[in-house]
């Protein structure tokens, strides 16, 4: 779960030829409508220039950030969200599913060994470097292109259903209760 924003200005370039400089004109004034169709969209208390709404992911690769960080239960996250992420964790655990948070903020070259070690995973498991690539792009976001870098995702599991599946983040969990609860709830304090 994330609070990473999706925002993201598009210029268009300039050209001499008139008929690429109108095409490039009504593209522009496209996309400023769809940007600003977002911007009125966000929060009243949200501004489109908050640091904290940052994209990054396979498309949008970012070099290593900097931004003050703080610790949740050992976890290391944005200092900005750290009001936020405790609020969350309390509400799951008066509504009854106390939750554990895996990970948060990561480095680029922390996600970098993630990303090696999931390819050195799946080829010990006999696929091939092909496949092991295929495998880990599916299921790792590639270097500079991960939300954990941005220290505002933190991966958050109900804590029963977490410790008794062997510590593992695993898709099947979204079936628990607890984890339902998570997901449900997740927006109410600004996360998706």
């Amino acid at each position: 779960m994330s609070l990473a924003g999706v925002l993201a200005g598009c210029g268009a370039s300039q050209s001499t030829s008139k008929a690429t400089s109108s095409s490039t004109s009504a593209k522009s004034t496209k996309t400023q409508t769809k940007r600003q169709r977002l911007i009125s969209a966000l929060p009243k208390d949200v501004k489109s220039t908050d640091s904290d709404l940052v994209v990054v992911n396979k498309w949008h690769k970012r070099a290593e950030m900097t931004f003050n960080k703080s610790s949740v239960d050992g976890i290391e996250v944005r200092s900005s969200i750290v009001k936020p992420l405790e609020a969350f964790l309390a509400g799951a655990k008066k509504a009854g599913y106390p939750a554990t948070i895996v990970s948060g903020y990561r480095s680029v070259a922390y996600q970098k060994e993630v990303w090696d070690q999931s390819i050195q995973t799946y080829e010990n498991q006999g696929k091939s470097a092909k496949e092991a690539l295929k495998l880990t792009k599916e299921y790792v976001a590639v270097p500079s292109g991960s939300e954990h870098e941005t220290g505002l995702a933190a991966d958050i599991m109900n804590t029963h259903w977490y410790s008794t599946h062997g510590n593992q983040l695993l898709s099947s969990s979204d079936k628990n209760k607890g984890q339902q609860w998570l997901i449900s709830h997740a927006a109410d304090y600004g996360f998706y």
